[in-house]
């Protein structure tokens, strides 16, 4: 099972033609001068859909 995971994606895309799948963060606004950060996950794991969707709310569980 392959999963690319944020807490709050924008979208969640792929494409058939070109093996690739996508999920943007969303990036909030960011004052001049100054960084910040985005937690995300890529998941490689065996398994099913359910137990990615398990690891997924564990990893994300204190994200609103």
């Amino acid at each position: 099972m392959l999963g690319l995971a944020w807490p709050r994606p924008k979208s969640i895309l792929s494409n058939w033609l070109i093996p690739c799948f996508h999920a943007d963060p969303i990036w909030p606004p960011c004052p001049p001068k100054q960084r910040l950060a985005v937690r995300g996950r890529i998941y490689l794991l065996e398994g099913a859909l359910d137990d990615l969707l398990a690891r997924y709310r564990e990893d994300f569980a204190d994200d609103p």
